[in-house]
């Protein structure tokens, strides 16, 4: 059963429900409150009669002074339009009610309702039982003529609110059945599909909540799609980089085999294989630690920034020397978060960027500031250009392909960096100027000092 005949049947079961109790509520007080003030008033008129029948019964000295034509005389006396009295004699002594008693019963005839009250009248001269008799059809008519009119009510309450469940049952269920079509175009792979959230109540709220969630999946749609566009030009890249030295050394050592070299030219050819020997192995293995980067965990260790420069430097500053590059260091001491193998690998490999910017100069700091540990370095190259760099953190993205090459680079570097530092929970931020040189910095989180044995 759809939602709309379940809302829609709800609404009227319950209309008609609350009507019905609220029909029966009212008819019943009524009648019984008209039909109690009629006893209250017939109970009141009859205690008159019985006075009033006592009174004169008391002026007889005897029984023998009440006969029939006496007693006619009393009823017509005390009788009025609204009662009719009966007066009974009883001459058995045996016959002692208690004065004033009273009951009452209300006689059903087929032409009329009747209230009738008794009640035993004992006097000096005799006991009699007092009868008085009232109509009270009008509080049966009344009652039966309020219930018809609440029939025509409730009949006429009943259209309108059949009307009104069904309105509020398509004003509910609208929403929902808009969200239905949304989910049925966006299963098609329509993502375009417009979803209405103007409502400002639970289904408005659903609406918003769909509008997230297809918001949601026509992003991740677009990752996956970028993934995978990645993905391609990854695979097609890394065929690219490798069909490259294999054809120079396959080319190379194919001209060594013919045998028809000088020295020189077999020195010339063995130094080519060489070179793209060192690009294919450099590639492997910035291909190793992309692939151990992206499947594995690592350990996370306060490490003090002092030790962490210490190293950095010994390592860095034979191959400064041999590329003539001056280095500096100015960093401050610290303790920081970090995985030490691989956020060296890092730092190293954004160092070795910068020595084959062409520069002649490459500045390193850290220092401690309100947002963390900052680390930048700084060179005096070459600079890159504005639209290129957005994309130098790409696999493979290469600004100068044949310098790249020739200095045994595969455009790895940066993309593993960026992965350590998203692996670090940074940034890599990159500004250049052509001409002038670039810098690269990121920010790490600033662990409390450890005391170190």
């Amino acid at each position: 059963m759809k939602i709309f005949t379940k809302l829609f049947l709800s609404i009227l079961l319950i209309l008609t429900v609350t009507l019905s109790i609220v029909h029966y509520i009212t008819v019943s007080e009524s009648f019984e409150t008209s039909l109690n003030t009629e006893i209250e008033a017939a109970v009141r008129q009859h205690q008159i009669i019985m006075y009033a029948i006592s009174t004169d019964l008391q002026t007889a000295s005897s029984l023998s002074d009440i006969d029939e034509d006496r007693l006619d005389s009393i009823i017509k006396l005390v009788e009025n339009k609204f009662s009719t009295v009966v007066i009974k004699k009883e001459y058995s002594d045996k016959f002692n009610p208690n004065e004033g008693n009273l009951r009452y019963w209300i006689d059903d005839k087929q032409d009329a309702v009747i209230l009738r009250l008794e009640s035993v009248l004992s006097t000096s001269v005799g006991i009699y039982i007092i009868e008085t008799r009232s109509n009270i059809s009008q509080v049966y008519d009344n009652s039966h003529q309020m219930s018809q009119r609440y029939r025509n009510t409730f009949l006429v309450a009943e259209i309108a609110g059949t009307l009104f469940a069904a309105i509020l049952a398509v004003s509910v269920t609208a929403p929902i059945r808009k969200l239905t079509r949304a989910s049925r175009e966006m299963a098609a792979g329509n993502y375009d599909v417009i979803i209405p959230d103007r409502r400002s109540d639970e289904l408005g709220e659903l609406s918003r909540s769909f509008r997230v969630m297809k918001q949601s999946v026509t992003d991740t749609m677009d990752q996956l799609e970028l993934a995978s566009k990645q993905k391609d030009d990854f695979v097609g890249n890394f065929a690219h980089e490798l069909k490259t030295p294999m054809t120079s050394i396959i080319g190379y050592a194919d001209t060594i085999y013919s045998g028809d070299l000088t020295e020189e030219e077999m020195r010339e050819a063995a130094k080519y294989i060489l070179n793209e020997g060192l690009r294919l192995e450099s590639l492997s293995f910035k291909l190793l630690e992309l692939i151990t980067i992206k499947d594995n965990k690592f350990v996370m260790e306060d490490t003090s920034t002092y030790i962490f420069w210490e190293d950095t430097q010994q390592t860095v500053m034979p191959a400064a020397a041999k590329k003539g590059v001056k280095v500096t260091f100015a960093c401050e001491t610290a303790y920081i978060r970090i995985e030490y193998d691989l956020f060296k690998t890092m730092v190293m490999n954004l160092i070795d960027n910068a020595f084959k910017s062409g520069g002649t100069q490459v500045d390193v700091t850290g220092m401690a500031t309100p947002e963390g540990y900052r680390i930048t370095i700084t060179d005096n190259g070459r600079g890159i250009p504005p639209e290129e760099l957005s994309r130098i953190t790409e696999a493979f993205y290469m600004i100068d392909k044949a310098r790249s090459r020739k200095e045994h680079g595969a455009g790895l570097g940066l993309a593993l960096c960026e992965r350590v530092a998203r692996l670090h929970g940074t940034k890599l931020e990159f500004k250049s100027k052509v001409g002038e040189g670039t810098s690269v910095s990121f920010v790490m989180q600033i662990c409390e000092e450890v005391d170190e044995e």
